[in-house]
C-alpha cells in the first residue's frame, strides 16, 4: 500500500448481518477477519469492509456511496435498502449443550491433543459423551507404550488428560492424522460405524499457532495458519454432509 488511499475491502454474503442469516459466500469470511486485523494495527490503511449483495450496478452503487460519503463507519452490510453497521451488545448467559450428548456415538475433535482441544474432550465427557476421537497431526505412541512414557513429557501431560478423561466415563481413540490432508481424513471417517461408534458430532479446535504482525506476515505464515481452519474446515463439512449429526 502506497498511494495514500485508504483500503475498501468489497464481500458479498460473507458475513450474518442478523442473527437468522446463513452467509452464501463463506469462502470470502477470512477477508473480514484481515480486514479486521488490519484495521486494529494499521488504522490509518483501512477504510473499511462492505458486504453486499445484488446486481453489479446496485453494488456499484452502493460500495461508491460508502467510499466516497462514508460516515466513519468501517464494517458494513446492505441487504436490499438496509444498511447494518457492527456492533457489539450484551445478551444472555449461554448455558450447557442443547443437544443430548450421547453414550452410543463418537464425537470428533481436531486439534484434539491441544490444550482447547483436551479441554473440550474432558468437557464432552463431563456431559455424557460416550466415545471421543481425539485428532492431531502428531498423534501419541501406542497404548502399549504410555505406562513408559515420562509424566513431565508433553507427550506424558497429554497420557495424563486422557486418563482424567476416560475416569468420567468415556472412551478415547487417538488418531494421527492432517485435518487439512483429504485421504488421511477419509481414513478417520472411515472408522465411525466400524471400528468406533457412529458420528455424532464435531468440534473443529485444530489451528496452526503462531503470532506475527501483519508488516511481518509471510504468504508462508499465512497458508500455514489458513491450511487447518479454511481447508480442513471444508473437508470436514465434506466427509461429513451424508452422517447423521446431531
Amino acid at each position: 500500500h502506497r498511494a495514500g488511499a485508504p483500503i475498501w475491502m468489497v464481500t458479498s454474503g460473507a458475513v450474518a448481518a442478523t442473527v437468522t442469516e446463513q452467509p452464501a459466500g463463506a469462502t470470502q469470511s477470512p477477508m473480514w477477519g484481515l480486514g479486521r486485523v488490519l484495521g486494529l494495527e494499521h488504522p490509518e490503511l483501512l477504510g473499511g469492509l462492505i458486504d453486499v449483495e445484488g446486481d453489479a450496478k446496485l453494488v456499484a452503487d452502493r460500495v461508491l456511496a460508502e467510499v466516497l460519503h462514508g460516515d466513519g463507519e468501517d464494517q458494513i452490510a446492505w441487504r436490499g435498502d438496509r444498511r447494518f453497521v457492527a456492533r457489539l451488545a450484551r445478551t444472555g448467559r449461554i448455558g450447557a449443550a442443547t443437544v443430548p450428548l450421547r453414550a452410543d456415538g463418537s464425537y470428533l475433535v481436531t486439534g484434539g491433543l491441544g490444550h482447547l482441544g483436551l479441554e473440550v474432550a474432558r468437557w464432552l465427557a463431563a456431559h455424557g459423551a460416550g466415545h471421543l476421537v481425539l485428532q492431531s497431526r502428531r498423534g501419541l505412541p501406542e497404548r502399549r507404550l504410555w505406562p513408559q512414557t515420562p509424566d513431565d513429557s508433553e507427550d506424558g501431560r497429554r497420557i495424563g488428560a486422557i486418563a482424567a478423561i476416560e475416569r468420567l466415563g468415556a472412551a478415547v481413540t487417538v488418531v494421527a492424522a492432517d485435518v487439512a490432508d483429504a485421504d488421511q481424513m477419509r481414513e478417520v471417517f472411515a472408522a465411525f460405524g466400524s471400528t468406533v461408534p457412529e458420528l455424532r458430532g464435531i468440534v473443529h479446535a485444530a489451528a496452526q499457532a503462531g503470532t506475527a504482525r501483519l508488516a511481518e506476515l509471510t504468504a508462508g505464515d499465512l497458508q500455514a495458519m489458513l491450511r487447518p481452519k479454511v481447508t480442513g474446515t471444508c473437508l470436514l463439512h465434506e466427509l461429513s454432509a451424508s452422517r447423521p449429526l446431531d
